[in-house]
Formats: C-alpha cells, structure tokens, sequence
C-alpha cells in the first residue's frame, strides 16, 4: 500500500484530538487566552526560531523538534490573528482564499523560488511573497468567475468562500 507519514492516521490523530477538544472550549475563553497570552507566544516562537535556525536543528513535520514548533508556531499565530489591526479587508479576503491558497502554493513556490531566493531578505519574507502572488491569481481567477456568473459552480471548486466582513 505504501503508507507514507503523511498517510499514517496515527501521526495525525493527535491532531485530530485536540481539534476535538478545541471544539468544547467556549469561544470566548479561547479568545482571551489567545489575547492575554499573545506576546509570550509570540517571543516563545521567535526564541525556538532563532535557537533552530544557530543550531541547525533538523525539523520537518515528523521529527521530535517539529510537533512542538508548529504547536508553538500555532499558538503564536492564533494569538497574533488577535491584534484589532488585522481586522481589515484585505486579511479577511485572504482569510476567504486560504484553502485555495494552501491547494496552489507549491505550484507557486516551484514556479517562484528563483525570486524569494535572490537574497537573504527576500527568503525570510517568502511566506508573504508566496501568499501575496497566490492570492492576486486567485482574485484574478475570482474577478473572472464573477465576471461569468458561475460563482455558484465554481467556487466549490476552487474552495472559495464568499463570506462578507461584519461591521462592527
């Protein structure tokens, strides 16, 4: 069958438990401790960054050092999403494209990974880079699928949502 990491359930279904109990917390405690716990999540994440990065520790989605980065990692940027500026149109745009930008964004970094690689700075900013290009095709792509009418067929396709920002 060949059953690669990615395929073995049992290296996900700690994942899967805690999206399960995720799910019992109220919305509200989540969000004050996502909030009041922001600023040790972020220099957490940078500190275990910058120690990975001078000790070339190996990381990948399967190795001890990496379900804890990208816990830390999470926890870091569900406690960044809480910032009032973020809460602007573009952000919550992108946040409509994401699962489409997360479908396309290695065809973007195969095509692209001569431009973020030019120089040291534009590799620390490639994430953006690749969200940035990933997401102008993708309104693109969108402009045109409006443009036709087809917004009913097409946007499960391309897994856009249509979710309209709410005034506050």
């Amino acid at each position: 069958l060949h059953i690669t990491n990615y395929l073995n359930v049992f290296n996900w279904i700690g994942v899967f438990a805690l999206g399960m109990l995720a799910k019992q917390l109220s919305a509200e405690k989540l969000y004050s401790f996502l909030k009041n716990t922001r600023y040790i999540a972020l220099a957490l994440f940078v500190v275990a960054v910058v120690l990975v990065c001078v000790f070339e520790v190996q990381t990948g989605y399967f190795s001890y050092v990496g379900i804890w980065l990208e816990l830390l990692g999470m926890w870091a940027i569900l406690g960044a999403s809480t910032f009032g500026y973020l809460e602007n149109r573009l952000v919550f745009d992108v946040s409509n494209l994401s699962f489409a930008i997360y479908l396309i964004h290695m065809m973007v970094i195969g095509v692209f990974d001569r431009l973020y690689n030019i120089h040291l700075v534009t590799q620390i900013f490639a994430v953006f880079i690749v969200i940035a290009i990933s997401y102008v095709a993708l309104f693109v792509v969108r402009w045109v699928i409006k443009l036709v009418r087809l917004e009913k067929y097409l946007y499960p396709l391309f897994g856009f949502r249509d979710r309209k920002m709410e005034k506050r």
